[in-house]
């Protein structure tokens, strides 16, 4: 025992806990206990002095210790206009300055809910309330206060309600729910590796703020400019569940101009589709960068805020919320540290095997589907970026703010780094071979789509001069669809998830290669970091040989059997086929 009896020891407090009522009334004390006050509630060593201990107790006691419990000094009574017996649920001393602490004091258990929070910069000997901006409330009662290692101005409190954050030591509290539900914060605590806030709650779980470093970075004085990009946490290169976060601040929403979207035949979308998501996201660009300049990813905006994220805004109200996209304040894009996924293949033709494929509820009037098979979705993404230094850069308006981002390697990793950066340019391969492929397929899906409309077209017609040119229509779409059975295997066009028939052909075995080589697709658990086996590489080379193959017929049709036969359906005062615009494998890393 290193301390005498901290509470009041009030005689009326030390009595029995009651019993089962005798016979008359006269109850029989039943000696398991004694009535709840009296207790040492709190208990907080200092962190940053050795013996400096403060306790405070559930009758409304503060005391401190700094010889490790030699000597005890009750403060209580410089503590201005605290009412008796509240129960010292929490006692916060700062990580930076030994004589500064703070005290969450609760006297909802006698009537009393209005907020109470402290604070010392002298070891106790004065106190200062700091409750400005926590309305009172019959739930505003404090259960804890925290103050964040890694900034002094940086506090968090909890209520009987609700979660309040301070940026600047207390002076001023501000609600911080992002998500909570509103209910009592019964304790606040921020993990010092990641910068989490983990807080509990009274009925409702265990909740966490991933990443407060916009916070810690605000209350340590920042920023002025009306645009500013937040240093990030570094960020962990996990095999599952690697993330990180692109936190920037607006000083205000700028307005987009108006202007034509660029059209691109290989989107569904229409230009005032695209126009709509250019105005919900005010024009705002972000891209992470390798340390070359290159462009790794260019991450997604939130277009659409889901409903019920704010009550104030019900049915298709929420549509309107100024809030909804970007907004004045700290603004969050989320990065899985992964380079852009693979371009996938969008089929536009109607399968003989399943005439009716479009009246299928997924693909009701769309006019492309993609390739539907069991478990391949999660290989259908890029690989995790290597370890390194990388750049968070945010367009606003026309000019660019830019971050440093640290990407670390997993502690659990067996790869070096030689080996990981080699397993990265081999996925990167397998990739650009998936995004290849695609190109091919979706070219020749958007000409097999236009050669069946020209081909009903002329059917329509039923004249004897069309019996020539629709043999030629035929001969033109025996050749495309040799083409593309050999990169796809004719079974993936009926879109049943449920077939396994027939061979993969080239790009599902390109696929379900990136998910064992990556992290995994279906019941293929991945690689976690071990350096690709011998056969992993013989494989790869045998599907580059495929992939070679019919890029050579590819080319020989685009560049010969499609001209030759436009002139024909030209020559015949029809209207000739036009090629998707073509990009290549669709990535341009080059962008500055």
């Amino acid at each position: 025992m290193i301390s005498p009896d901290l509470a009041r020891n009030d005689p009326q407090y030390l009595v029995p806990s009651g019993g089962i009522p005798e016979k008359g009334g006269m109850p029989l004390q039943d000696n398991l206990g004694q009535f709840y006050g009296e207790l040492v509630y709190a208990i907080a060593p200092s962190s940053v002095q050795q013996g400096l201990i403060w306790a405070g107790t559930n009758d409304g006691q503060v005391w401190l210790t700094r010889d490790g419990g030699g000597n005890w000094t009750n403060v209580t009574g410089n503590i201005p206009h605290l009412p008796p017996l509240g129960t010292v649920n929490r006692i916060e001393p700062s990580h930076f300055d030994p004589g500064t602490a703070y005290v969450a004091v609760d006297l909802a258990l006698v009537g009393d809910s209005k907020p109470y929070i402290y604070k010392t910069t002298n070891f106790g000997h004065s106190w200062k309330l700091i409750v400005h901006g926590i309305p009172a409330s019959p739930t505003s009662d404090v259960s804890s206060v925290a103050e964040d290692p890694y900034s002094a101005n940086l506090l968090f409190a909890g209520t009987g309600n609700a979660l309040y954050v301070s940026l600047d030591a207390g002076a001023h509290w501000m609600p911080l729910q992002a998500g909570l539900p509103h209910a009592p914060v019964s304790w606040e605590t921020v993990q010092k590796s990641f910068h989490d806030l983990v807080v509990a709650t009274y009925g409702r779980g265990i909740y966490v703020l991933e990443d407060i470093t916009p916070l810690e970075q605000l209350a340590n004085g920042g920023p002025e400019a009306p645009v500013q990009v937040f240093q990030a946490r570094p960020a962990y290169r996990f095999f599952r569940g690697a993330q990180a976060f692109v936190d920037f601040w607006l000083k205000a929403v700028p307005k987009v101009k108006e202007k034509a979207a660029a059209s691109d035949s290989d989107s569904q979308e229409s230009s005032e589709a695209k126009a709509e998501k250019e105005k919900a996201t005010a024009g705002i660009k972000v891209a992470i960068l390798d340390s070359q300049g290159k462009v790794v990813r260019k991450l997604k905006l939130i277009e659409h805020k889901k409903p019920g994220l704010n009550p104030k805004y019900k049915d298709d109200f929420w549509r309107q919320d100024p809030d909804a996209h970007v907004h004045p304040g700290i603004n969050r894009v989320f990065w899985d540290l992964r380079y852009e996924p693979p371009k996938l293949i969008k089929l536009r033709t109607t399968p003989p095997t399943n005439p009716h494929v479009w009246n299928d509820l997924r693909f009701l009037g769309k006019d492309s589907r993609p390739i539907t098979h069991w478990g391949t979705e999660e290989a259908q993404v890029g690989p995790l970026v290597a370890p390194g230094t990388y750049t968070a850069r945010v367009t606003v308006d026309g000019k660019s703010y830019s971050q440093s981002l640290q990407v670390l390697a997993s502690p659990r990793s067996p790869a070096s780094p030689a080996q990981t950066e080699a397993r990265v340019k081999m996925l990167l391969h397998i990739r650009d071979d998936i995004s290849s492929v695609s190109a091919m397929v979706n070219q020749s899906e958007w000409l097999r789509k236009q050669l069946q409309t020209v081909e009903q077209m002329l059917k329509a017609d039923k004249k004897s001069k069309h019996k020539q040119t629709l043999q030629a229509i035929k001969d033109m779409d025996h050749k495309i669809q040799d083409l593309e059975n050999k990169l796809l295997s004719p079974q993936l066009a009926n879109s049943d998830e449920k077939s396994y028939l027939g061979t993969y052909g080239l790009y599902l075995h390109l696929i379900w290669l990136n998910g064992e080589l990556g992290t995994g697709a279906g019941d293929v658990y991945g690689d976690p970091g071990y350096p690709p086996t011998d056969a992993t590489v013989q494989v790869l080379h045998l599907l580059d040989a495929q992939l070679q193959a019919a890029q050579a017929q590819y080319h020989t049709l685009m560049q010969q059997d499609l001209p030759g036969f436009d002139q024909r359906l030209i020559h015949e005062n029809i209207l000739p086929l036009v090629a998707a615009a073509s990009g290549g494998n669709g990535y341009d890393s080059s962008e500055q």
